[in-house]
């Protein structure tokens, strides 16, 4: 009687475990995708479309496969939190991939304010590119987090102070909730960033919570 108990409490255990709470977790992933935007990056060309062999950076004789042209890593990160991503989405990048697109020398095949945000390793569930005075401007951030990243061009040594930034592109992070920069360092053309990215968030915020009933 007791055993019988036992092995019943066990095989809920191991429904939940491993049927239900994937289940809810692969439901919860797709359902952002269909209000969260992202970048679409360009495909390599096929001679990329192949399976590469990259060692572990933690685990002796351990391998994970790569394929650059579909942008697929067998590594357990990209294969839970990335796998549901569409194709070539920069949310696909996990770290074994942006090594490799790195050692490859492939990442000059992306314009530079992808090159940007792959080098500060693709950490936002949402990705938007806009406009600021003739320049890109790319917003990382997730619906429910007040830290948002911003992808700006800095100020060149030559911009007038009137003029729209002509230097590289940074990262500057925002805290929505305070509305003032980590480490006090704004982008150029910061008012006008600060306006788009409320607007842009509270947008998916209540796309979200529309989905979520």
């Amino acid at each position: 009687m007791l055993l019988d108990w036992v092995l019943s409490l066990v095989g809920i255990w191991a429904l939940i475990r491993y049927l239900l709470v994937p289940s809810w977790h692969r439901w919860k992933i797709k359902n952002s995708l269909h209000y969260c935007p992202s970048i679409i990056l360009p495909r390599l060309d096929k001679n990329y479309d192949h399976i590469r062999r990259i060692p572990s950076r933690k685990k002796d004789k351990k391998e994970h496969k790569i394929n650059l042209y579909r942008l697929k890593c067998s590594c357990h990160h990209r294969n839970v939190h990335r796998m549901y991503s569409p194709p070539q989405d920069i949310r696909r990048l996990c770290r074994h991939l942006r090594k490799e697109l790195e050692r490859s020398n492939l990442l000059l095949q992306y314009d530079e304010i992808t090159q940007a945000i792959i080098d500060h390793r693709v950490r936002d569930m949402c990705y938007k590119i806009i406009q600021i005075r003739g320049n890109d401007v790319a917003i990382g951030f997730h619906p429910k987090n007040d830290f948002v990243r911003v992808y700006s061009r800095s100020r060149g040594e030559d911009d007038p102070p009137e003029s729209p930034p002509s230097g590289h592109y940074e990262k500057f992070t925002f805290l929505l909730s305070q509305e003032i920069w980590i480490y006090g360092v704004p982008p150029p053309d910061s008012g006008l960033i600060i306006a788009a990215v409320a607007d842009l968030i509270n947008t998916c915020r209540d796309q979200s919570n529309i989905r979520s009933y």
